[in-house]
């Protein structure tokens, strides 16, 4: 982890930097300077043509009543993609223009959702509060140590009392299931 952050906010800065004054060396100031703003005037156009292709594509799914997740998948790589194009430099630009190929874009999500659904990626814990100390495993009021079923953590007994001011009989029937 400390190796992503260190390209990240250090490498990567430092790359930039080094292949401006490169190509500005090459090219000069001004060819440098209008590649950098023409980059970033073209991407912003790209961006914005299809940020409301996503929008319209979301707005479709929600109107047919399924969940619009390829729509969010693509605003958020598209929001990525118009952060690094507005950043100056040419790699940052390299991978936004990248970004904003559908196909592209669809292939690094199925990835990257494909390592987040991994087993073992994600780990919940569920803690319970007695008395003033937090614990991972609930105690029962009668001092005994807390079961385990078969599979693995605890067993949560509990009792529960209907608030309802009709108690349910179970010998009777309902009065939906009376014939008359």
């Amino acid at each position: 982890m400390r190796l992503v952050l260190f390209l990240v906010f250090i490498a990567v800065p430092l790359i930039e930097l080094a292949l401006i004054i490169k190509v500005g060396q090459v090219a000069g100031f001004w060819p440098t300077l209008s590649l950098i703003v023409g980059m970033a005037v073209l991407g912003t156009a790209l961006l914005n043509r299809q940020g409301v292709a996503v929008l319209n594509r979301a707005s479709e799914a929600l109107a047919a009543g399924r969940p619009p997740v390829d729509a969010v998948v693509d605003g958020v790589f598209l929001f990525v993609a118009g952060l690094l194009l507005v950043t100056p430099g040419f790699v940052s630009d390299a991978i936004g223009l990248v970004l904003l190929i559908p196909p592209v874009r669809r292939a690094i999500a199925r990835v990257a959702l494909r390592e987040l659904l991994k087993p073992g990626t994600v780990r919940t814990a569920a803690y319970t509060r007695t008395s003033s100390r937090s614990t991972s495993r609930p105690e029962p009021e009668s001092g005994e140590p807390a079961r385990e079923r078969p599979g693995g953590g605890p067993v949560i007994e509990t009792e529960f009392e209907r608030l309802s001011e009709e108690t349910i009989d179970p010998k009777r029937r309902r009065p939906s299931d009376r014939k008359g």
